[in-house]
């Protein structure tokens, strides 16, 4: 299938290390671009020498894209950082809006990408996702976006060793759906966690 150029290329923030131990991870931000969650996560694999490329979800899906053209971007990120890092596997981190986009890329990749997954970490996983991002301070006449179940794309995941974290106050989480083949972290507090990003970091190290 082809795409426009620009559909396939993610605005990535780099973080090498010296010494790549064989794996890197991508980490797919939430609307507000690099945050604290992304950074503290980062830190951490980062001590395991596991480089990290962070996908800035915000700039990417500034205009529409499809499911398709978004597993693209993700196809070449894991290419492209695989090849300059000399990392055969990856592991894929998404919070927030980048957890629910990315079952729909992971479903969408060739199977040679998929075969070099390592771990998915899917951070603050919810319901329902659009694929194109509004800045919350542009006024409320935007139209809405088509809103695309996340369920039916997550239970894709299914054979793979997924993670799923969730806050103890998290209502609208999808995490308990995926507890009878995925493994299930429960963190206090909402959406950020109790700021407990270290911990969960060692998690996705730490997971068989």
């Amino acid at each position: 299938m082809l795409f426009a150029a620009a559909a396939c290329v993610a605005p990535i923030r780099s973080f090498p290390v010296a010494r790549p131990n064989g794996r890197f991870a991508i980490i797919l931000t939430g609307d507000g671009g690099w945050r604290r969650v992304d950074d503290q996560i980062a830190r951490r694999l980062r001590e395991a020498n596991v480089p990290v490329a962070g996908f800035l979800v915000p700039d990417y899906f500034r205009e529409m894209k499809t499911p398709a053209e978004a597993a693209c971007a993700l196809e070449e990120t894991i290419r492209e950082y695989g090849a300059k890092w000399k990392c055969d596997r990856v592991i894929l981190i998404g919070y927030s809006r980048g957890a629910d986009v990315l079952p729909f890329m992971i479903n969408r990749l060739s199977p040679s990408a998929r075969a070099r997954i390592d771990k998915v970490a899917l951070l603050g996983l919810e319901s329902s996702i659009d694929f194109r991002y509004h800045p919350s301070w542009i006024p409320f006449y935007h139209p809405r976006e088509p809103q695309f179940p996340v369920l039916p794309e997550a239970q894709k995941l299914r054979g793979l060793n997924v993670l799923c974290v969730h806050g103890e106050k998290e209502s609208d989480t999808l995490c308990p759906a995926l507890a009878p083949w995925a493994t299930i972290l429960r963190e206090p507090g909402g959406h950020h966690f109790g700021g407990r990003y270290r911990h969960i970091a060692d998690t996705i190290l730490g997971a068989p």
